[in-house]
């Protein structure tokens, strides 16, 4: 079974179209159950919310997530283009686009 999460695919290129750097973070939240954890109603732990491990990578509602990455750039680049994709994905092999940005800066 896939939970749905949302997660952001950033891609930095150069002016000549050289991936630079490509990276994702995965925003979801999550309900497992440790072996720490209470034992659940009538010994069913994976289905009782209440006996589970509460996970919370995702975003909150009308809250800024800011991400700051260093990126040391090869000798000669004259710019770069950054790109951010914002997916919501619904199954493991299967997302949706909801927003992207792209930006591109000269040196």
């Amino acid at each position: 079974m896939y939970i749905p999460q949302a997660s952001l695919d950033v891609t930095v290129k150069d002016q000549d179209g050289k991936v630079l750097l490509t990276k994702k973070k995965v925003f979801a939240v999550y309900d497992v159950h440790l072996e720490s954890d209470k034992e659940g109603y009538l010994g069913m732990s994976n289905y009782d919310i209440t006996a589970q491990h509460h996970i919370d990578l995702g975003l909150e509602p009308h809250h800024t997530e800011s991400i700051t990455d260093v990126l040391p750039l090869p000798v000669g680049t004259k710019s770069a283009t950054v790109e951010a994709n914002f997916n919501y994905d619904y199954e493991a092999t299967h997302s949706e686009v909801i927003k992207t940005v792209s930006k591109t800066v000269n040196f």
